[in-house]
């Protein structure tokens, strides 16, 4: 049976698909009433993406849509090349069609069964508790990527706690006769002081790069477990990254 999904097009595209299409070349949305919602991660399970996406879809009260997009990047070109702001989009048994005065398309879905779930549950991300917290600032992520073309040697970004801010390290530890950069990145923190340093991969905060809003990072210092939250408007994004051994 066929069922109509509305849709606003930036923001399903720039703000939903765009993101987990960094993380991820396909994946399951969950369409509900009232939000479309997607649990991924790469390929190696480093990086966990929870993204939820607050609109009326217009489906009927308990309907629940999972569609298996083979493609993300591609759904989202698709999408652009409707000329339209509000878009509906009919959902078959397994494809997606579109159709106007002025185009008409049919993007198909893989078969339920076929694709791989998340390594983590939606309920176990709510359950995650962190004790340290501080807030990341567009313009202070354009300065970290930008500093980073210093200390080309390392993909590295260290976290720790002086003077009640929070401090970011560009750097390789593990090596000797390095370049670094090391400077503050939040006049405040909320929580417990980051003693040892705390290293990510820099390639997460180059996926964040472009939301065009402030980043709120939960830290938990004894597991060593990371989360940049982002709420954009209808758009709410958990990336949860597990820090790097040194």
């Amino acid at each position: 049976m066929s069922q109509k999904l509305t849709l606003n097009k930036k923001e399903i595209v720039s703000k939903f698909l765009t993101p987990i299409s960094k993380i991820t070349e396909k994946c399951i949305l969950t369409a509900q009433q009232n939000h479309i919602s997607a649990l991924t991660n790469v390929d190696d399970g480093s990086i966990i993406l929870y993204a939820k996406y607050i609109t009326s879809t217009q489906l009927p009260e308990g309907t629940v849509l999972q569609l298996n997009v083979p493609d993300v990047k591609k759904l989202g070109r698709m999408l652009e090349c409707i000329d339209t702001d509000t878009i509906e989009i009919d959902s078959n048994s397994n494809n997606l069609a579109y159709e106007s005065n002025t185009l008409k398309f049919k993007y198909h879905l893989l078969e339920e069964g076929v694709m791989q779930k998340a390594v983590i549950s939606v309920d176990k991300i709510t359950k995650l508790t962190f004790d340290t917290s501080f807030t990341l600032t567009n313009a202070k992520l354009d300065g970290i990527l930008k500093a980073s073309s210093f200390t080309t040697q390392s993909n590295k970004l260290y976290f720790y706690t002086k003077d009640n801010k929070m401090y970011g390290e560009l750097t390789d530890r593990t090596m000797q006769n390095i370049d670094s950069v090391d400077f503050s990145i939040a006049d405040s923190f909320t929580g417990t002081e980051i003693k040892q340093v705390i290293p990510i991969n820099l390639d997460t905060l180059r996926m964040l790069n472009g939301t065009q809003t402030d980043i709120l990072v939960k830290i938990n210092t004894q597991i060593k477990v990371l989360m940049f939250e982002i709420n954009n408007n209808n758009v709410m994004l958990k990336y949860i990254i597990s820090a790097l051994s040194k």
